[in-house]
């Protein structure tokens, strides 16, 4: 069986445990159904992790999360300029519609080496601080 990593952290991993394995981008990359370029939008959107792979719990109710139904997300997303976040795939999102968008660490190293090996290419931008 062939298995394709996202990243170079899952790659190294997977080949010491002697899997068949190639790198490529997160499946987000090659399936972009409902996601439309959305240039302009105002404000300032911020999605954070609220839960046990927050890598600090913010106290302050956040302005959208990930509960919402995926087309309300979408238009959430589609309605600001720029956009904060820990999670992966609201920053990959945001990212194909052409937001400003900022990418924090979380628990795992997972959004940094996805960052580094993809969505860096993108114009999505990486803090360390979050």
């Amino acid at each position: 069986h062939l298995v394709f990593a996202r990243e170079d952290d899952t790659l190294s991993f997977l080949k010491g445990q002697g899997c068949n394995v190639l790198l490529d981008h997160d499946c987000t990359f090659h399936d972009r159904a409902g996601i439309k370029r959305e240039i302009g939008g105002c404000g300032v959107l911020e999605v954070f992790r609220n839960d046990d792979e927050a890598v600090r719990r913010r106290t302050k109710v956040p302005v959208a999360d990930r509960s919402f139904p995926y087309d309300h997300f979408l238009k959430t997303i589609a309605s600001c300029e720029e956009l904060h976040t820990d999670y992966l795939h609201t920053a990959i999102i945001g990212t194909f519609m052409g937001k400003n968008v900022t990418l924090y660490p979380g628990k795992t190293n997972k959004q940094k080496a996805v960052w580094l090996h993809s969505l860096s290419n993108y114009g999505c931008k990486y803090e360390e601080r979050i």
